[in-house]
Order: structure tokens, then C-alpha cells, then sequence
């Protein structure tokens, strides 16, 4: 369990027994309860914070610490605003997480060698080796390792990591086979009509990565204006201290 995950239990579990206790009267208690739920919380973003800011970055979860540490100071426990955060951010790093699975099955069942055929005789080469016009051997049950054309007996071919269609599907000589594909019938023979870098199997898994590694729009654009909402806050919630002269307001 993660450093988020296990926080998250303790703020939910402490905002639940919480508000158990205050429906009980026991509001020390309660207060005790709501403070340790929203502590652990507090301290995981200070240090994603700091580690943010020491890479220049800003972020709007800035926002969410001022009301947690507020609320520690002025004895009004946000527990529910802990448990918010940590939620959050058990959801992304989830979301991380498969995406990372995905990209390593992807990268997992990526062919390393090929079998050219050079003559009379097969030999294995690199996949990185092979050029444009190569004549290669699929053996039954391997993965296309580049894309190219039939050139043998008609081909038998598992396309479902391509298109998600379950059912094989045959490919006459001279049709254009794609790699990631399958070989599900005998042995197959092709001509590349790509290197494999410019394959469709090796496409795939960069647009995999490249969309691992970029952020939602959303996300972008609360960052860019993080500058100027954090400031816009600060602002607000002093306005609101002053017009009221109760600092409860400024946490509100």
C-alpha cells in the first residue's frame, strides 16, 4: 500500500469516527479524531509541493494545504477537504499505474529477433536490422515485427491487439500485413515494407508513451493559471478576514 493509500484510510476512517463522535457530544474528542486525519494528508502534499517547487513548478493543491494547515490553526479540522485530496490522488496515481502496465505489456510482447531469409538459408537478425525489402519468416504463434507484404501461402493472422477484433482473419499473398499482428496459421513469409521503427507495432507504443507522459488539458491549464489562483485566493480569504474580522472566514 502506497504512502496516499494508506493516508486516505486513515483520513477516511478518522473523518467517519469523527463525526461519529461529535453526533455522541464528544466534541474534544471529535476534534482529536478530524485533526489526525487531516495531519498525514498535510504533510504528503508539503513534501509534493516542495518537490514541485524545486523543479519550478506550481500547482493548484498549494491551495488545498493553505486550507489544511488553516484549519489545523484555527481548530475548524477539514478533514472531508483531506480525505478529497488524498482521493484525488490515489485516483491518478491508479490511473498512472495501468498506464504503465499497459506500456510494459506493449513493450513486452514486442519482437526482438526476426528471420530473414538470405539465400537457401533463415538467419536471426535484430529487429533494428532489418531493411525495406527483406524477405522474412513468422513462425507460428510470433508477432509480426515489421509491416510488409505476403508473399508465400495465404496468411492466418490474430489482429486483436490492433483492431480488438477476437476472430482471426486470412491475408492473401500480396495483401499488406501490419505489425503486432499475430501469426496464427503455419509458417508465414513476407516482404518488409518498413523498417521497424517505422512499423505500425512501433507507432502504437510511442502514442502509448507520449500519452503516458503528457497531461489532460485541464490539468495544463490549472497549472498555468496556478500563479495567479493563488494569489486570487490569498486575496479573497483575506477580504473575506477583514470585512468580517473573523479568520474562520478566510478559511471558508
Amino acid at each position: 500500500m502506497t504512502a496516499h493509500r494508506a493516508a486516505l484510510v486513515l483520513a477516511v476512517l478518522g473523518l467517519a469516527a469523527g463525526t461519529a463522535a461529535w453526533l455522541a457530544d464528544a466534541d474534544r474528542i471529535a476534534a482529536i479524531l478530524w485533526a489526525a486525519a487531516v495531519v498525514p494528508a498535510l504533510l504528503l502534499l508539503v513534501v509534493s509541493a516542495g518537490r514541485k517547487l524545486l523543479r519550478g513548478e506550481t500547482g493548484v493543491d498549494i491551495i488545498a494545504g493553505l486550507a489544511m494547515a488553516g484549519s489545523l490553526a484555527l481548530g475548524e479540522y477539514l478533514a472531508v477537504v483531506a480525505a478529497m485530496y488524498l482521493g484525488g490522488t490515489v485516483l491518478e496515481e491508479f490511473a498512472e499505474g495501468r498506464a504503465r502496465r499497459e506500456l510494459t505489456a506493449l513493450l513486452s510482447r514486442a519482437p526482438r529477433v526476426a528471420h530473414r531469409e538470405s539465400g537457401d538459408r533463415i538467419e536471426d537478425i535484430p529487429v533494428d536490422a532489418i531493411a525495406v525489402g527483406d524477405r522474412l519468416v513468422v513462425k507460428p504463434g510470433e508477432v509480426l515485427p515489421v509491416d510488409g507484404v505476403v508473399t508465400g501461402e495465404a496468411a492466418t493472422l490474430d489482429e486483436s491487439a490492433l483492431t480488438g477484433e477476437a476472430r482471426p482473419v486470412e491475408r492473401r499473398p500480396g495483401a499488406a500485413v501490419a505489425s503486432g499482428s499475430v501469426n496464427a496459421g503455419g509458417p508465414l513469409r513476407l516482404r518488409a515494407t518498413a523498417p521497424a521503427a517505422a512499423s505500425t507495432y512501433a507507432g502504437i507504443v510511442r502514442l502509448v508513451e507520449a500519452a503516458q507522459s503528457s497531461r489532460s488539458p485541464f490539468v495544463r491549464m490549472a497549472d498555468r493559471y496556478a500563479l495567479i489562483l493563488l494569489p486570487l485566493t490569498l486575496v479573497v480569504a483575506a477580504a473575506g478576514w477583514v470585512l468580517s474580522g473573523d479568520p474562520v472566514r478566510a478559511l471558508a
